[in-house]
């Protein structure tokens, strides 16, 4: 995960000060979204940017590992491989892409996804 965030960082030519992914289930995940977010369903990533305006960027990603069993299966991947793809996509919510409708999604998806295959291939 590491080496997929530096290459994302080097190409964004973004940084960070601190980051923690905290693995966890579809509950915590709902009850996070819900807390903060005013969503009350599962989601696979939740990222929050800690540090405001001030400094480098300090967050916390936030992933189930429900969500990327179900979805690893779904794409034919593997767990490590969509766990690396789902924490990157969080990496991006931080440095503060997003995506309101399907197009943003695609260009995140597909921007995230060339970061993970950058990486993999040296797996």
């Amino acid at each position: 995960m590491r080496t997929a965030f530096i290459h994302a960082a080097a190409t964004e030519r973004k940084g960070w000060r601190r980051l923690d992914v905290i693995i966890g289930d579809d509950e915590m995940l709902r009850e996070l979204s819900c807390r903060y977010l005013g969503f009350d369903e599962p989601t696979d990533v939740l990222a929050f940017e800690l540090s405001g305006q001030a400094g480098p960027l300090e967050g916390d990603i936030y992933i189930s590992l429900d969500r990327v069993g179900e979805q690893a299966a779904a794409r034919g991947e593997t767990i490590p491989r969509e766990l690396l793809r789902v924490a990157v996509h969080g990496l991006l919510h931080l440095w503060g892409w997003d995506h309101n409708d399907d197009a943003s999604l695609q260009a995140m998806i597909d921007r995230g996804d060339r970061y993970v295959e950058s990486v993999w291939e040296f797996k």
